[in-house]
């Protein structure tokens, strides 16, 4: 029987990564980033994942509404990240290959990382250079879940103005 998809698993509560859920709708869902080989810690402090609800592989198999809503999260989840973390850069990017599930690393970059973003991903996903005891990745998540709430409700407050009929 084949393993069912790490990403789904986050997605209906079977795993539960670092600090939980930090925001969910519809279409994407938003968590710190776990190492599935060791419950212990995570690959880097603040590394978020952005990540599909249903089951898609391939970016151009999302609706038009998921790819609405994406932009604007990934937005928000980047500057979150930078806000809380502080660090140098904030990296978003897709790859899919051990998880064929569509998401988004957002990654950041701090001071004596290496500049080159190829190294950075190597140092992630293969060496673990900078691993984060789950604590650590528990008080990230927190903190950047702060800014998150607060910059989606600002763009929902946005948005609602916006819809004014006066704005018309």
């Amino acid at each position: 029987m084949k393993k069912r998809c790490l990403a789904c698993q986050l997605n209906a509560g079977e795993v539960v990564a670092p600090g939980g859920v930090l925001y969910s709708d519809d279409h994407w869902s938003v968590d710190h980033a776990l190492n599935p080989g060791d419950a212990t810690f995570s690959p880097l402090k603040g590394h978020m994942i952005v990540r599909a609800r249903r089951h898609v592989k391939h970016v151009y198999l999302i609706t038009a509404e998921e790819s609405v809503t994406l932009g604007l999260l990934l937005r928000d989840v980047a500057e979150a990240v930078a806000r809380a973390m502080n660090p140098q850069r904030v990296y978003v990017c897709s790859i899919g290959e051990a998880i064929e599930h569509l998401h988004w690393h957002v990654i950041p970059r701090y001071q004596g990382m290496p500049a080159n973003p190829a190294d950075i991903l190597n140092g992630i996903f293969r060496m673990s250079p900078w691993p984060c005891p789950t604590a650590y990745a528990v008080a990230a998540a927190e903190q950047i879940k702060e800014f998150l709430d607060q910059l989606i409700a600002a763009r929902e407050q946005n948005l609602r103005t916006m819809q004014h009929p006066a704005w018309r």
